[in-house]
C-alpha cells in the first residue's frame, strides 16, 4: 500500500517545485501525492495522509498552525516536514516535533534526504517481534515497541497505548532476537527503543509519553553516544 503524502503550499509556483522533485524522487512509486493551495481540513481528516509538507510562510493560515491541527484533531503520528524560505524559523518548528525541514533554496537537496530517511523508517516500520504466550501469538512491530523491562521471572513489554505485555524469557533472549540498533540497554532489566525517547537527561531518559527510563552510570557514556548517533542516522 502507498503512503499518502498531503502537500500544501500557496504559491502555484512553488507548489508546481515540489511537484516536480517529488514524483522524480518517487522512482519506486512508494508514495501517493495529494497538492493543495490552501489547507482542506475536511480533505485531511477524510483521507488517511501519513506524510504533510507543509509551507510556513502562508497569509491565511501559516504551516504552524496546520501542523498543530494535525497533531491534536487528525493525526498524532503523522510525519510532518516543514518547507520554508524563513530558516530562522526551524527552531520554531521544533515545538511541533517535525520528521524535517526542508530550505527552499535547497529544495532538491533537502527533499532527497527527507525522503530517504522516510523510506529508511518505512522500511523499520515492516520490522517486528514475535510475543508468545500458550493462548496467542502477536506481532509487534518495533515501532509500537517503548521498551522491554525485566520484572523477576517476566518480561515486561511497554507499548504504545500505555499497553504493557508479560511474557516468560530472558532479556538476554529478547536482545538476541530484536537485534536492532535502534534499541539499547541504558540499564540491567531494561531494553529501550530509541524511537521513542524525546529527551535525554545526566542519568535518564524521557519518553514521548513522560514516562522516565533511568541510565547506570556505567552506561551512561555509551548512551549518549547511542542516542546522538541514532539521531544524525534518522
Amino acid at each position: 500500500m502507498k503512503s499518502k503524502v498531503c502537500v500544501i503550499d500557496d504559491n502555484i509556483e512553488e507548489l508546481d517545485k515540489l511537484r516536480y522533485e517529488l514524483v522524480k524522487l518517487d522512482n519506486s512509486s512508494l508514495f501517493e501525492f495529494h497538492f493543495f493551495l490552501k489547507a482542506d481540513y475536511v480533505d485531511m481528516a477524510l483521507v488517511d495522509y501519513s506524510i504533510y509538507l507543509l509551507d510556513i510562510d502562508m497569509p491565511e493560515i501559516d504551516g504552524f498552525l496546520i501542523a498543530n491541527h494535525i497533531r491534536n484533531e487528525i493525526n498524532s503520528n503523522a510525519w510532518i516536514i516543514f518547507v520554508s524560505n524563513h530558516e530562522n524559523l526551524v527552531f520554531n518548528s521544533f515545538l511541533l516535533n517535525p520528521f524535517y525541514f526542508v530550505r527552499k533554496r535547497c529544495m532538491t537537496n533537502d527533499l532527497a534526504l527527507a525522503f530517504t530517511k522516510i523510506i529508511s523508517e518505512l522500511k523499520r516500520s515492516e520490522r517486528f517481534y514475535l510475543y508468545k504466550t500458550r493462548e496467542k501469538t502477536l506481532k509487534l512491530p518495533y515501532q509500537d515497541i517503548f521498551y522491554f523491562e525485566v520484572l523477576k521471572n517476566d518480561i515486561e513489554i511497554h507499548c504504545k497505548n500505555q499497553l504493557i505485555l508479560k511474557e516468560r524469557k530472558t532479556l538476554k533472549q529478547v536482545i538476541k532476537e530484536i537485534n536492532d540498533h535502534s534499541f539499547i540497554q541504558p540499564y540491567p532489566s531494561i531494553y529501550l527503543n530509541l524511537k521513542h525517547v524525546s529527551e535525554f537527561r545526566q542519568n535518564e531518559f524521557i519518553l514521548e509519553d513522560n514516562s522516565i527510563v533511568p541510565i547506570s552510570r556505567n552506561r551512561m557514556k555509551m548512551c549518549k553516544e547511542s542516542f546522538y548517533r541514532f539521531l544524525n542516522e534518522v
